[in-house]
Parts: C-alpha cells; structure tokens; sequence
C-alpha cells in the first residue's frame, strides 16, 4: 500500500489559491507489521486572533459523490455540512483548513450488528447449521461465546465497557451509525445508535415468541409517526429450513408485513415472499460472511436487485461475521466474483448498500448517506488505492482510515491527525499503527462517558478469559 501524506494548515484563508500550496510536507514512514506506515502531517495554528468559536472546519479530498468524484473542500460548520466546494477560491476566510490525500466517502450506515458482543473472539463449529437456533445451543458455543457473555460480561458488570469496544471496532470500519439492540439507549460518545432516537427498533429473539400485544405495539407506533423503521431477523437458515422458511409467515399474521419493516438475513425467503418484501416496500439486510458461515449459504442477492427492493450489507457481528463494514463489503465483493455476478453487482452497487441505499434502510437518508449540503458531517477519509473509488474502497482496510468525522467531530483516525485536531483522543497501537480514538465525553455524567480506552480495555481483560482484537480476519 502506498504510503499516507497529510498537508495541514489552520489559518486565516487567502482567497489566491496560489497561498494554499506553499506550505506541502511529505513524510514517509516505515511500514510495521505488513501494515502501512502513517506519514505525519504538518500543522500550523491559525493566526493569533483569526480562530473563533464558531471558525468553519474545511477539509479537502476528492469528494465521491453520486455526480462524480473531483476534488473538494467540505465545509463544516456544527455537526453539518454546509457546503462542498469545487472552488478553493471561495473556502471561508477564518476557515481552518485540512488537505487530505485520497477519498472522503459518506459514513458508512451499519444496518445490523451485535455491538456488545463484538468484545468475544471468533467462534467456528466447524459444521453448518439449518437455523440460528441449532446453533444458540451448541455446546461449544454456549461454553466459548455465550455463557461468557452472560457471566463475564453481565455477570462483571463491564457491558458499557464491551459496547464501547465494539463500537471502537465498527468505526475502524468507517461506521459512523450502527443499529444494534441493548437494553437501554446508549449515550452517543463514539458513533450513532440507529435506535428510537431515530425512530427505529428491532426485536431479534424468535420470532414466534412475539405476543399479540408486542405486535400491537409496534403497529401502532407505526401508525402514530413514533416509528419509521423496525429490524426483525427472519429467514435466517437454510433456504431448505421449514423453521427458517416458516417465519415470514409469523410476521405476515401478526400483521407485520409492511412498510418500514426491515429484515435481516432473509436467506430463506422464497420468491413469492420476496415479492411481498417488495410490493410492500420493505427492506433486507444482507450478511453474507455470517451466512455462508454458519449455513453454508446466503441471501439471493441477484434476485433480489432483480426485484429492486432496497438492500443494505452489514457483518451481522464479528464472532462469526466481519470484524467490520469495511472487511464486509471485500468479503462480499469476493462473493460476488465467486458467483460471476460482476456485471450485475458492481463496486458501485456494493458501495451503495453501506451508503446512500443503507440510509434508506435504515430510514435516515434525508440526513446521513451522502455528502451533501445541509447533510449531517458524517465523513470517511481513506487512502486512495484505486483510481476508482468504488474499487478503491474494496481494497480499503482500516489502516487505509485516515479519519472519521461523525457530526463534524473528529473521533477516529491516524495518531499523527488526531493527536492534533483532537489533543484529548486516546493513542491506541493497533497492528503496530498509532491511531486515535475519542472515547470520552458525552454530557451525561455516567461512569462511561469518563471512561479512557485503557480503562476499557484494562476491565474487559479483568473480566473475560480473552478478548477479540480491535482488528480480526
């Protein structure tokens, strides 16, 4: 991979573009541990008196944008973006200004995954399964993942602390919202929760243990505007499963097949149900490494982009899925090639599914999934692998993250930036890179919202027989 330069300036912006080149540093450093070395940016304040309290935060990259990909400046003022500019001579004057060379994508949109579980290391039967429940009862699985979690990690008491984890793992990925399921709503340090805060719910235990009233409910807060968008797993087994291909039709009697539900995995689901999911404008989540790995098969992706119903990619969780979004999305493009679909799902189609399209999904796409005035400062910067984004991407690991901005916050990225736009991140060593992370501070006043990653780590390791690295093939 092709060594990182970062060129920084914070100060009171000329309008002659000719100003903004003089000050370029190249840094080179030596890669570690077969990962790519991250070159240290040059940084220079603002002139005494130009910064102020409300002073624009520019960043310059090449925008991926559904109208192209050029080089632009994002301008950030809060937590949204209030303009891309193509035209450095229009960059606001007390502006304080980042060049970063390579891509600035849209945070990705994570439409299911098991957060505070992504703290226990990868788990393998070594055979299939036809259902998630054969599996939730496995002996090896109860011993090696679940009755970890429930005595270790609720036993111990360090539940915030494996959320936070997990949550420091999806963001290497560039997640910047996750829809997860905790039982109470989680202050937003690192990333976004896609939770009621949002208008959205899920409910991921069987599905024929929902009693009429549950259902009731959630109809119901549909039908007042409460809810937009709720998560339900189904069809998740063997297309061959008479349990996995029986639960569409739970959901069909309890009245739930209908707009704004959202199903995760539908392996199972044949073509007619398929159509349902269409003509009824609900959504799917696809998980491919997940599936292939426990039932030796997944989601028919081509007959589902065949019937134009809204899809969005997510690992599902990492002890039998990706580490992260990133790893996922190279996971399904090789899938994809295995199959010789290609032609059919492109990088761009790929791309989508954990942007613009898993916005929808996730029923945000009026705010997050592109970069767009007036859209949430949700942005991915990575490392340009590929003249072509979208390809690019698919080549993209977390140590090509450069930075990762949720709200016009910056949150993740190499030490050498952070350490500067964030002098209060944690330097973590991750791999033999230096990144830095922002793991405090959320105005509540909870024990989590205090908590320093060596503190995080340092009680999960107190607790649990091992945990999972940040990063795991």
């Amino acid at each position: 991979m092709n060594d990182m330069t970062f060129k920084i300036r914070a100060t009171k912006t000329k309008r002659r573009f000719a100003g903004f080149l003089q000050f370029v540093f190249l840094f080179c450093a030596v890669a570690a541990l077969s990962l790519p070395a991250t070159a240290q940016p040059a940084v220079r304040q603002a002139r005494a008196g130009s910064a102020r309290a409300s002073q624009s935060l520019v960043l310059s990259a090449d925008v991926v944008a559904d109208e192209g990909t050029s080089h632009g400046w994002i301008v950030i003022e809060g937590d949204r973006i209030k303009d891309v500019l193509r035209d450095a001579r229009l960059i606001p004057l007390d502006a304080r200004v980042i060049d970063l060379d390579g891509y600035a994508y849209p945070g990705f949109i994570d439409t299911h995954n098991h957060v505070h579980w992504n703290v226990i290391p990868k788990w393998s039967a070594g055979r299939l399964f036809n259902n998630r429940y054969e599996w939730q009862l496995d002996p090896v699985y109860l011993y090696m993942v679940s009755n970890v979690y429930g005595d270790r990690v609720l036993g111990r008491d360090v539940e915030d602390e494996a959320i936070k984890y997990g949550e420091i793992r999806a963001i290497m990925g560039g997640a910047t919202l996750i829809q997860s399921r905790y039982a109470k709503i989680q202050p937003e340090i690192l990333i976004r929760n896609l939770d009621k805060r949002y208008k959205a719910d899920s409910y991921t235990p069987d599905i024929r243990k929902l009693d009429d009233a549950a259902a009731k409910a959630y109809l119901s807060a549909f039908d007042s505007g409460e809810l937009k968008r709720l998560f339900f797993h189904i069809g998740e087994g063997k297309s061959s499963d008479p349990t996995a291909r029986a639960e569409f039709e739970i959901l069909r009697a309890k009245g739930l097949v209908r707009p704004g539900v959202v199903l995760i995995h539908g392996v199972a689901l044949c073509d007619k149900e398929l159509q349902d999911v269409k003509d009824h404008d609900m959504y799917i989540v696809w998980s491919p490494r997940c599936n292939l790995a426990l039932y030796g098969e997944t989601l028919n992706i081509e007959k589902v982009l065949d019937k134009k119903i809204d899809v969005a990619l997510a690992p599902d969780w990492a002890i039998t899925g990706s580490s992260n979004l990133l790893d996922e999305l190279r996971f399904a493009n090789a899938y994809v090639t295995s199959q010789r679909l290609t032609e059919k799902i492109s990088a761009k189609t790929l791309y989508d599914m954990v942007t613009k399209n898993a916005a929808k999904v996730a029923g945000v796409e009026d705010r997050l999934g592109q970069i767009r005035k007036d859209f949430l400062a949700d942005i991915v910067f990575t490392r340009k692998l590929d003249p072509d984004p979208y390809k690019s991407l698919l080549k993209t690991y977390s140590a090509d993250v450069d930075l990762v901005l949720v709200g016009g916050k910056p949150v993740y990225g190499a030490y050498s930036l952070m350490g500067k736009l964030n002098p209060d991140c944690n330097r973590v060593v991750v791999n033999g890179r230096e990144i830095g992370v922002v793991t405090t501070g959320n105005g509540t006043g909870d024990r989590k919202e205090k908590q320093e990653f060596a503190e995080i780590e340092d009680n999960l390791r107190q607790a649990l027989p091992a945990i999972a690295p940040l990063h795991e093939e």
